[in-house]
């Protein structure tokens, strides 16, 4: 049997205090601070992030700030490690709705982050590394001596404020950051395990972008100095020819009338039955088993370009489904809708004129989304990250599925769901805050398109038929048909 690596569960997390008074005597590169600007029920990522770090290395000291926030604690440079967690916009406004900072990085002056103890930077915010404005402005800021190693971040929306939402990508980041994986790769295995394709990465060009927590598995490699000035973006392309069933690609006014147009919906639920999927003995890979899924760990994406076709790498991403994994295989997946995205990497722009930034795929994110019926099963699927050396990551998270009647006589119609959405996007936080004139009356947005998917929002087995918007401002929502639950998917 070949040698590998197993891990089970996530591990352990420590709770940590401020630090006050004066400047400590400890190495500045077991320092992190979290600061949590908007409001959340439950245990908030900022602090999952803080006691993830605690939790593989004891010696971190850490401050987590969720009040008296201000543009320094953003500014300052201090600390290793910065998460941010706050609202945001593609112009570079960054606010909070608990703390009360609200601050545009357009009017720091002389914003850099280079220069002292700062090296890796994670912003859990809209936007602030979309292309068109801000990208260029913290590529900027990472460049210079003592660089900043790695800005984690979204290029659109990014997931919401709750445990279950960016709590759940941190729970997922320090997982594999904790097998070993790189910053980079572990914000990128995270976001695609929860769902989200908005990530956006910036790092300098040769090995720093693979560089570790201090404390954390794996090489850490030379810090940039003020000669490292290429700096590298690695996101997530659109999916290229993905058609969605039963999806209606047309804008709908919320609460307003649907001509007509009506969708259909199943009229029963489904019960999941877990499976027993695991990894065959012989496949020398790092394996992580949790609640999310099993996990296969064999590298990580590289910045060179493939010589492979998308076909290819979907004709891999099935080999290795059916040579790795027991339990599970290829036939179980031949009703489910096929994803294929390009992984790229460009070089920033640093006058921010990102239509000069030449994207390079470096390597194909194949994913088979389960289907009960012809309905996708959210949270089931099959995904792989292949470059021309194989696959380098993997997940399966599965189950088997049985049919249950449903006991209610009536279900949502689209009419009904559309003005139960209405009013739930009008009590959102981000709609009330997205204007900074008060007396300015923000825009609803539209559904773009409406598909339907069987949904478990109370982790029970039980999954429900919902409805799924896709909203013009980017946002997703579900609205179950059987109860009338309208849940935000960000």
């Amino acid at each position: 049997m070949k040698l590998k690596r197993k891990l089970s569960g996530f591990l352990s997390m420590v709770v940590c205090v401020s630090l006050l008074g004066t400047t400590p005597s400890y190495a500045a590169g077991k320092t992190v601070e979290a600061f949590k600007n908007n409001s959340f029920e439950g245990k908030s990522d900022c602090k999952k992030f803080v006691d993830g770090i605690k939790g593989q290395d004891s010696s971190y000291k850490s401050t987590y700030k969720k009040t008296g926030i201000t543009l320094n604690h953003f500014k300052r440079k201090s600390k290793a490690i910065k998460y941010w967690s706050s609202h945001g916009s593609t112009a570079g406004r960054l606010w909070g709705t608990a703390s009360g900072v609200d601050f545009n990085i357009y009017k720091i002056g002389d914003f850099k982050w280079s220069g002292s103890n700062l090296e890796f930077v994670f912003l859990a915010a809209c936007y602030q590394l979309y292309g068109d404005e801000n990208r260029g402005q913290y590529a900027n800021a990472m460049i210079g001596d003592k660089a900043v190693r790695v800005i984690c971040g979204y290029h659109e929306k990014a997931p919401g404020a709750g445990p279950k939402k960016d709590g759940a990508v941190v729970d997922y980041f320090m997982s594999y950051a904790k097998t070993g994986e790189s910053v980079k790769s572990s914000w990128i295995l995270a976001n695609k395990k929860y769902g989200n394709n908005n990530y956006l990465v910036l790092t300098h060009k040769g090995n720093a972008q693979y560089s570790r927590f201090e404390g954390f598995p794996g090489s850490t490699y030379s810090r940039p100095g003020a000669g490292s000035t290429t700096i590298l973006r690695f996101s997530s392309a659109k999916p290229n020819g993905v058609t969605q069933p039963r999806n209606l690609a047309t804008n709908l006014k919320l609460g307003g009338e649907t001509d007509g147009i009506d969708i259909a919906i199943p009229n029963y639920t489904i019960k999941a039955t877990d499976i027993d999927v695991r990894v065959k003995e012989d496949m020398d890979v790092t394996v992580l088993s949790d609640n999310g899924g099993t996990t296969t760990l064999n590298g990580e994406v590289k910045d060179q370009g493939v010589e492979m076709t998308a076909d290819e790498a979907e004709n891999k991403s099935v080999e290795w489904l059916n040579e790795a994994f027991e339990g599970v295989n290829t036939t179980d997946f031949d009703n489910g809708n096929l994803e294929i995205r390009e992984i790229v990497a460009a070089e920033v722009d640093l006058d921010g004129n990102s239509q000069n930034e030449i994207e390079e795929t470096v390597a194909y994110d194949v994913t088979y989304n389960y289907t009960f019926d012809g309905i996708p099963v959210k949270g089931d699927f099959y995904s792989a990250i292949v470059d021309d050396t194989g696959v380098v990551s993997s997940l399966v998270n599965h189950n088997e599925y049985e049919m249950i009647p449903s006991q209610r006589t009536a279900q949502l119609s689209l009419k009904d769901a559309l003005k139960v959405l209405e009013n739930e996007v009008k009590g959102s936080e981000v709609l009330r805050t997205a204007v900074q004139d008060e007396s300015v009356e923000a825009e609803i947005p539209e559904a773009s398109n409406v598909d339907v998917a069987f949904c478990d929002n109370d982790n029970d087995g039980i999954y429900e038929p919902s409805y799924v918007f896709g909203l013009t401002d980017g946002s997703s929502y579900q609205v179950n048909s059987l109860t009338g639950e309208c849940l935000s998917n960000d």
